[in-house]
């Protein structure tokens, strides 16, 4: 069963950013990235999400196909004049996104304060 976007994300504004808190433990089903990534895809493609900031703070675990949707949600947003930035990853994950070299890439954040604070807020 394909997750609700309740479930999977809570949203709240910082100013003129989207934040986007994961809800979920784990980004490993398909139905589960594709939700995600249908979810942020429309949202940047209709202007809501110019600047975003995604909270993973609660996810443990990401499949290789989610770290790729991430990529593609980064580029679309810079394709559409948006910002993307990241804050809350665990050990594992910051050291596969350091290996992959997309630290700089997927703006990533050490904190939320930060990640808001590089786009500057108003």
């Amino acid at each position: 069963m394909a997750a609700t976007m309740e479930s999977l994300v809570e949203l709240t504004r910082a100013g003129d950013v989207t934040v986007v808190h994961v809800r979920r433990t784990t980004l490993m089903d398909e139905l589960t990235v594709q939700a995600l990534h249908s979810h942020l895809t429309q949202g940047i493609e209709h202007g809501h999400y110019r600047k975003l900031v995604l909270n993973l703070t609660h996810l443990k675990f990401i499949s290789s196909s989610a770290l790729g949707m991430l990529v593609g949600i980064r580029m679309l947003a810079g394709e559409r004049g948006g910002q993307l930035r990241v804050f809350g990853l665990n050990k594992m994950m910051q050291d596969l996104i350091d290996v992959s070299n997309l630290t700089s890439m997927l703006g990533v954040h050490d904190s939320e304060a930060s990640a808001l604070a590089s786009l500057q807020v108003s």
